[in-house]
């Protein structure tokens, strides 16, 4: 079961993924499927160049010292304060320069792919005496301070939408930004898993079959 589990899940194109993401944003269906699918693709290669740029910097060193390096803290958690408004929120990036992490959910998580076998092919699973799950979650979060940092995706971060009739308005959506850090963070971490896993393993409890 395990290793069949892993195995199919990184055989899910990477178009599924990012239609799972787009779905969190509330503007989603406003765009059009052909712009939405052009904009995930250019977020997606932005968040792969940025990591490409820092292997390329670096040799073989922890998220979290790359991090600190970069001038951000990291600050870890029991619990999330407001829990019952967000019970899925593993991290968070908070202008200028801090990565609050809520360790109880990390925890879970990574208690999760333990027991299904997910990314057990993943080389990085036992680096830098830190869990696979905090890697993950440290790498997506440092992609929206390396983006608050450089504006990486304001290029392409506002999308034309039809609002009523014939007006159309740009506007900011947040999805772009997701989809660019979950590719920094695979791609930075050489996942055989789409990061998003983590979300449906926490929201589902791992109840896969």
């Amino acid at each position: 079961m395990e290793g069949y589990l892993d195995r199919y899940l990184a055989d899910i194109p990477d178009r599924v993924w990012l239609e799972y993401l787009w779905s969190h944003d509330r503007l989603c269906h406003r765009i059009e499927p052909e712009l939405r699918e052009q904009s995930a693709q250019a977020a997606a290669w932005i968040g792969i160049s940025a990591s490409r740029r820092i292997i390329a910097g670096h040799s073989a060193v922890s998220i979290k010292n790359l991090i600190e390096a970069a001038g951000c803290r990291i600050e870890k958690v029991q619990n999330d304060p407001l829990k019952q408004l967000r019970p899925y929120l593993f991290a968070e990036f908070e202008e200028p320069d801090r990565i609050t992490v809520y360790e109880e959910r990390v925890s879970n998580v990574q208690q999760l792919l333990d027991n299904l076998g997910v990314f057990s092919d993943n080389t990085l699973i036992s680096s830098y005496n830190s869990s696979l799950a905090e890697q993950i979650i440290l790498a997506h979060e440092f992609f929206h301070f390396l983006d608050y940092e450089g504006n990486l995706t304001d290029g392409i971060s506002r999308i034309k939408i039809t609002v009523f009739g014939k007006l159309k308005l740009h506007v900011r959506v947040s999805a772009l930004s997701e989809i660019a850090a979950m590719a920094f963070a695979r791609d930075l971490l050489a996942l055989n898993v789409h990061p998003c896993i983590l979300d449906l393993l926490l929201v589902h409890n791992g109840n896969f079959s």
